[in-house]
């Protein structure tokens, strides 16, 4: 990971209403977001092409849907301690993104979240966890590794559909009957040379 210098944005290229980041407007490619935003709003920052880091406040506990969706540059997103929620398509097709920390803090990720993610190597899902949505890290080509607890309540049909480069797989074992159907299009099986951990 390579050290980025972190500096307040410019108050001026966001558009704030009360407590939620509605639109930001700026071309910078790194971005602070202030820390008097509690919720970054639908399509916050959807298609900002020039967006290659981003820093969230610890204030934030929701990220809507699509607020980060196709942000082709994004690499790196430091996402707060306190999160609660990452809506639909909130980080689809961010297809570098390969510096994700998942807080403990999360219980849910919505369906699509982290679709086409390509850069994604390895999936760590917190134990506060409780909802994983369907396709939520469907396309992520580069995982290798993909670590559930034995605390979620559900996850979604294909939640890994097309992770093709999965070869270690940590998961609880009332899942072991759906393997397929939430690794679809990924071989499983005895000489597959998947390593599965069942919980």
């Amino acid at each position: 990971m390579t050290d980025i210098s972190v500096h307040p944005t410019d108050l001026g290229e966001f558009r704030i209403e009360g407590e939620t980041l509605v639109r930001y407007n700026g071309k910078s490619t790194c971005v602070v977001i202030p820390d008097t935003v509690k919720v970054i709003g639908k399509c916050a920052f959807w298609l900002s092409k020039n967006l290659t880091s981003v820093v969230i406040p610890d204030s934030v506990t929701d990220i809507d849907e699509q607020a980060f969706e196709c942000c082709g540059a994004l690499e790196r997103v430091v996402l707060p301690k306190g999160l609660n929620s990452i809506g639909y398509r909130a980080f689809f097709g961010c297809r570098k993104l390969n510096d994700l920390a998942l807080p403990a803090s999360i219980s849910r990720i919505a369906s699509y979240a982290f679709g086409e993610c390509e850069a994604l190597t390895a999936i760590e899902i917190p134990k506060n966890i409780r909802l994983l949505g369907e396709y939520a890290f469907s396309g992520c080509v580069g995982i290798t590794a993909v670590d559930i607890p034995a605390t979620i309540a559900n996850i979604g049909p294909r939640a890994f559909y097309g992770c093709r480069a999965v070869r270690h797989i940590t998961i609880p074992k009332k899942y072991k009957g759906r393997m397929k159907n939430l690794f679809e299009d990924v071989k499983l099986g005895l000489f597959s040379g998947v390593k599965i951990t069942y919980l």
